[in-house]
């Protein structure tokens, strides 16, 4: 994907010509990735106040990455897709997210890939926030974000992790008339889960007779609420009814189980998975007391199942690396951003279950990664370097300005180079005894004597 990213904003730059453009490549983009990372949880109220000379403002590990007119050119020029191929509006292949189709193809691939299927899903939409011009915005006055991109997401039910997603572009030409907008979206997202027996939840915007009855035939089991006015429906989910709180009634036919339960008011369910069987739940009265309430089974676990996508959301939004944009397509570019850090703190945190960190912590360590002491001024600032020290090692060992998953991993790959000047050694250097060779580690980019300092520097 990087590279992906590199050969098209090399391109677009070349066709439009823009003044004072030098090609990018991989290591420039990584470190502008990781610059947008840091971003999202230091926040300053405009993006030049971090190359600031205000020392209230500037942020040393941000501006020594690179100037700000270079973070500003790779910015302009930030490219996905080639615009000489876009097809015309009106074009067979007309699609309205070509800018960003590429990398959402990807990442839609890699994001099922490096996680095992769970048997607890979700699907809902999530918020991505653009107030500018798009034919693909959704304006939805009831909402708290009202002028929005709608994705449509399949996430864990328990964690939030997102294993798939969909961007609504709109009514699509040619789609089928007996299936609703909602069928359509369900059956997209879980085209991959057939045979896996996997349960399902979602919303009445989804929910059908017709689909949970093909959820079913594809081994796939389902839980969603439903309008009592949807079509299918039995009798039972138009009649008003005398139940009392607590009550429940259902009606089966095939493999769908409708159930109709009174609570404050009526509650509508569709289920392929779970029995007619009752269990209590707990309601809060006014005056604090806890009232027992009998509640059918397949609404305690619909209501336990459902949040996934929230929790995916809640967790997006708390770092957002997402920033204001005139380009419509950026503002999804962030949400991928956004949804694969996300995505790489969950599965960082499954694996290292004894010595778990937060999102925050997570994040400045995807900084310190992506960056990698690169630079693009003339000469290294020692800005990076204190931050690494500061920040990347342990209090009772001799910090060394690298950090140690890279000082430390594949030394192998750890070779002396011959450098253009005597540069001060990292390792064995002191105020009464100045060492400076002529060589530096090809990985770590740090000054070394070749004799013992080398092989010191690479060890704990």
């Amino acid at each position: 994907m990087i590279q992906l990213i590199v050969d098209q904003t090399n391109l677009y730059a070349r066709q439009r010509k823009v003044k004072h453009w030098t090609d990018t490549n991989s290591k420039e983009i990584t470190a502008f990735l990781g610059l947008l990372v840091v971003f999202s949880f230091h926040h300053v109220p405009s993006t030049e106040l971090y190359w600031s000379t205000d020392p209230l403002f500037c942020v040393p590990p941000i501006s020594n990455v690179m100037p700000v007119k270079c973070f500003k050119k790779l910015l302009q020029c930030l490219h996905i897709n080639d615009n000489s191929l876009m097809p015309a509006k009106g074009a067979a292949h007309y699609d309205k997210i070509y800018k960003i189709r590429p990398l959402v193809e990807k990442l839609n691939r890699q994001l099922s890939a490096q996680c095992i299927c769970t048997s607890s899903q979700s699907i809902d939409e999530a918020m991505v926030l653009f107030k500018g011009r798009s034919k693909i915005k959704q304006y939805m006055p009831m909402k708290p974000t009202k002028r929005r991109y709608k994705v449509w997401v399949r996430c864990d039910a328990k964690v939030g992790y997102a294993f798939q997603f969909d961007i609504y572009t709109g009514k699509a030409d040619g789609s089928q008339v007996d299936v609703s907008l909602g069928g359509r979206v369900v059956s997209n997202l879980t085209q991959s889960l057939q045979g896996k027996d996997v349960h399902v939840a979602f919303d009445n915007y989804f929910s059908s007779q017709k689909l949970m009855e093909d959820l079913y035939n594809d081994d796939i089991y389902a839980t969603a609420t439903v309008c009592c006015n949807r079509k299918d429906l039995p009798d039972l989910a138009r009649q008003k009814s005398d139940m009392t709180r607590g009550d429940f009634r259902w009606h089966s036919r095939e493999h769908t189980t409708y159930i109709k339960w009174k609570d404050t008011k009526d509650v509508h369910i569709l289920t392929t998975a779970f029995h007619q069987s009752a269990v209590e739940v707990n309601r809060k009265k006014k005056d604090g007391s806890v009232l027992k309430v009998s509640c059918p089974l397949a609404v305690r676990e619909y209501t336990k199942r459902m949040g996934g996508v929230d929790r995916f959301d809640q967790r997006r939004q708390v770092y957002s690396v997402s920033r204001r944009s005139r380009r419509w397509w950026l503002r999804l570019f962030y949400f991928l951003l956004d949804a694969s850090l996300m995505n790489a703190h969950l599965l960082y945190t499954s694996v290292h279950v004894e010595e778990p960190i937060n999102q925050l912590e997570f994040r400045k360590h995807v900084f310190v990664r992506l960056v990698n002491n690169f630079t693009s001024r003339g000469r290294r600032a020692s800005g990076t370097v204190n931050f690494l020290r500061r920040h990347c090692h342990k209090k009772d060992n001799k910090p060394a300005g690298v950090p140690e998953k890279i000082r430390l991993e594949g030394v192998g790959i750890h070779l002396p180079e011959k450098t253009a000047k005597f540069r001060r050694c990292r390792q064995c250097s002191s105020r009464m005894n100045n060492k400076q060779p002529r060589y530096q580690c090809k990985v770590c980019l740090v000054p070394l004597c070749i004799e013992p300092s080398f092989s010191r520097f690479h060890c704990k």
